[in-house]
């Protein structure tokens, strides 16, 4: 808990040092330059950008897409749990078989969804879903074969039935660090989505980085941005903070 704590406030300085060399820099020693508008530009063309790109949309349907398939994915992965371990330990090697998929390109996954799916919508949230429950059946993989056979041997003494070993003893296991993956998912899946609404041109952040791109306008891109390392900071706050709810034993 130290440790996440002394982390958070080395990322605290480390932002706040680089909005310290970004003002001095770009607002009194250079400001008039190619490289990034000034501070005081951003400030006052917020207001503007969230209008022309209509940002309160676009932020609004990216958003949705993806905290919703984070916790459909994680409710997923809780209800199948009994299943999901019994399979690991059943078809270990056949499961590993399986990360061929990794080395198939994100984008070309990303054209063949824009092609299927008439409802961009769907198609995306389908997309953003899949990507997190694979890295997700990944991650659990790897922990499950690391969860200690002397857990299991005591459950097996005590008379649990295999569900009860599955959602008792594996579950429990693996939960916190799940759930701490979550964050790496996170940041994945903001980046992925991006490119996705980019690509597909749908009505997202991604889509609204498209038009600004096409308009040369470096304001609206760094605006963008900004909003999106605010988010993703505070989406990973969330999910920390979760998991030191749901698995108080490791906080």
């Amino acid at each position: 808990m130290e440790e996440r704590g002394s982390n958070f406030r080395n990322a605290f300085y480390l932002v706040a040092v680089i909005l310290f060399v970004y003002v001095l820099l770009f607002e009194f020693i250079l400001p008039i330059n190619r490289l990034l508008p000034r501070p005081s530009l951003l400030l006052k063309s917020l207001n503007l950008v969230w209008i022309e790109y209509n940002l309160a949309a676009a932020l609004s349907n990216t958003l949705l897409i993806i905290y919703v398939a984070l916790i459909i994915t994680y409710l997923t992965v809780y209800s199948l749990v009994p299943f999901l371990f019994q399979w690991f330990v059943k078809y270990k090697n056949s499961f590993t078989t399986l990360g061929i998929f990794k080395y198939i390109p994100v984008f070309f996954v990303i054209v063949i969804f824009d092609i299927w799916f008439i409802d961009k919508l769907y198609g995306e949230f389908l997309f953003a879903f899949l990507f997190c429950l694979s890295l997700t059946m990944n991650k659990l993989f790897k922990e499950t074969v690391n969860v200690k056979v002397e857990y299991v041997l005591v459950a097996k003494n005590l008379g649990f039935t295999s569900k009860e070993i599955s959602e008792k003893v594996f579950w429990k296991s693996v939960q916190p660090e799940i759930i701490k993956y979550f964050e790496k998912v996170h940041i994945s899946l903001w980046s992925i989505l991006l490119a996705f609404e980019f690509v597909s041109n749908t009505k997202g952040l991604g889509n609204a980085f498209r038009e600004a791109l096409t308009d040369s306008n470096l304001t609206a891109l760094i605006i963008f941005g900004i909003i999106i390392i605010v988010f993703i900071a505070l989406g990973n706050l969330i999910i920390e903070s979760l998991r030191k709810i749901f698995t108080p034993w490791e906080a």
